[in-house]
């Protein structure tokens, strides 16, 4: 049963997220590891955050991926990679051009 968790800093002001959400359980079913309704995903907005030394045009979305034992080391990095790709697409969220979002996934 996959867990998935997002975390984002406040200063992505325009995330749609039931979009991201979407997109994040899509990839984990089409990875045919997983029943669409083991898959638990949630995203949650970090309002008291700081990277760096306060840099207001730094931005973060974090995702976590967890799972019990079962699958393999590689199946598990497709995973990551597939989820990865998910946050690089941008298109489910709009920002200006002068903040930097990081992006990670574990």
């Amino acid at each position: 049963m996959p867990h998935v968790v997002v975390e984002y800093s406040a200063n992505i002001e325009q995330l749609d997220r039931p979009k991201l959400l979407k997109r994040i359980n899509q990839v984990l079913i089409e990875s045919k590891l997983f029943q669409p309704n083991d898959i638990k995903a949630r995203l949650y907005c970090n309002e008291d955050f700081l990277i760096g030394e306060g840099d207001s045009s730094q931005a973060y979305i974090y995702v976590e991926f967890s799972l019990f034992n079962g699958r393999t080391n590689e199946q598990k990095q497709r995973v990551r990679e597939a989820l990865m790709h998910v946050l690089t697409q941008q298109d489910y969220y709009k920002t200006d051009n002068d903040l930097q979002i990081q992006l990670c996934v574990q």
